[in-house]
């Protein structure tokens, strides 16, 4: 499990300051969050598809992704009009779905893909190193990032442990079924990644304690804005306002 598929590349995307990639987002979702207008939902879509495209994010990676939120999506659909179904035939209604439940339907879905597809565009094409040296320059408490970084880090060794687990216990025969010994498995599985992650962790903290932690994140360089940097978050934001207004 890599968490940092699209983090490196050399594209345009790529080389932007990170700090000006997080503040765009923050200012980018607050809109996308604020909107009811689909039909500046579906700018908003068309401007984080155009930043995976600039930043040549492999199509592969992103439609699972795309794919996964989108099953949920399908679901929140699902229930919505089921609700609305039920709700008139316990009254005695006629039955039909009433555009008010379309309309909320269609702009959750916007406005997940909007979100999703952006923080795709801005945050997971910055590498860890940079997004969390990008926090502590926009003075977000340092043992804050501390945590982000760490969990952000060490949940793919977990996730690597629990596919160690897994294939240990299938080269046993173990396939899972709808019975107790299923879940008797499970649970021993998941208190074993439990044990393994409490020595990871004191041995991490081991480890730091030697390299000289002092309960601090040090800045090893410091960014530098660059003209396109700017001209792009101008660029950006005024894209942003202007589809929030017309909407």
């Amino acid at each position: 499990m890599h968490l940092e598929e699209f983090a490196y590349g050399n594209s345009f995307v790529h080389k932007l300051d990170p700090r000006i990639k997080i503040i765009t987002f923050i200012i980018f979702s607050f809109f996308c969050v604020l909107t009811s207008s689909n039909k500046a939902l579906l700018f908003y879509c068309f401007f984080s598809i155009v930043l995976l495209l600039l930043g040549k994010v492999p199509f592969k990676g992103l439609l699972k992704r795309i794919v996964l939120i989108n099953i949920f999506n399908l679901l929140l659909w699902i229930s919505l009009i089921l609700g609305d179904l039920f709700s008139e035939l316990y009254s005695g209604e006629f039955l039909y779905i009433k555009s008010d439940t379309i309309e909320l339907a269609t702009e959750i879905t916007l406005k997940s893909n909007a979100l999703f597809l952006g923080a795709l565009g801005f945050i997971a094409t910055t590498p860890l190193p940079a997004l969390t040296h990008a926090l502590i320059h926009l003075k977000v408490p340092s043992k804050l990032v501390i945590i982000f970084f760490l969990s952000y880090r060490y949940f793919s060794i977990l996730h690597q442990e629990y596919d160690k687990l897994m294939l240990g216990i299938k080269a046993k025969g173990f396939y899972p079924k709808t019975n107790i010994n299923t879940y008797k498995t499970y649970a021993y599985l998941l208190g074993m990644l439990l044990l393994k992650s409490f020595k990871k962790a004191e041995d991490l903290y081991r480890g730091m304690l030697a390299r000289g932690y002092r309960n601090t994140y040090p800045l090893l360089h410091h960014f530098h804005l660059h003209f396109v940097d700017l001209f792009f978050t101008f660029i950006a934001l005024v894209f942003i306002i202007i589809v929030y207004i017309w909407k």
